[in-house]
């Protein structure tokens, strides 16, 4: 956690130069500067954007891949859709490392491998059996466990295993990793 808390005093010490006026200082590139080398370092073939296509059509336009090899950050309050948005993406990405030989790292700063996993389960399963109508959406106990052997979800519980064990994702075990063991 002390690589993220000096990553956010760092932001706040940048965001603090900004509004007091010190835009000239040397921690500050001067954009169209960094515009034109990107536009030489891509014209070169240096530098690609590359990575998976995002899941909603709606962000696409912002955001149009979510970039390979970098660390994408999700951040919000309890309850807020992390892990629900999260799974989204790792689902996806996933499925496009399938093709690629790639890998999706997951690393959770509120969660344990075995509950990250359990989130992605439920939302699979839900998934599979709305579509399949096999489980009403309800949720039962903390993490909704109780929908997964409920009105014949089975079927759907052993497909969500199935696709989950078969995407290219590590879980990081510890929660207490830095930047560089990311």
């Amino acid at each position: 956690h002390a690589d993220v808390a000096e990553l956010t005093e760092q932001a706040e010490r940048e965001s603090r130069a900004l509004a007091a006026g010190r835009t000239d200082a040397e921690e500050f590139a001067n954009l169209k500067e960094v515009v034109a080398a990107v536009a030489e370092q891509i014209a070169s073939g240096k530098i690609m954007h590359t990575g998976a296509p995002v899941p909603w059509p709606a962000l696409a336009g912002v955001l149009p891949a979510i970039p390979q090899g970098e660390i994408t950050v999700l951040a919000g309050l309890p309850g807020a859709g992390k892990s629900a948005v999260m799974w989204q993406i790792v689902r996806h990405v996933g499925m496009d490392s399938l093709a690629s030989g790639g890998e999706v790292l997951v690393y959770s700063m509120e969660m344990v491998d075995v509950q990250v996993v359990l989130r992605g389960l439920i939302m699979e399963v839900r998934s599979i059996a709305a579509a399949q109508r096999e489980v009403k959406p309800h949720r039962v106990d903390g993490y909704g466990l109780g929908e997964l052997t409920a009105g014949g979800g089975g079927q759907a519980l052993s497909d969500a295993l199935d696709t989950l064990a078969a995407l290219p994702v590590r879980i990081a075990r510890e929660q207490s990793l830095s930047t560089e063991q990311l």
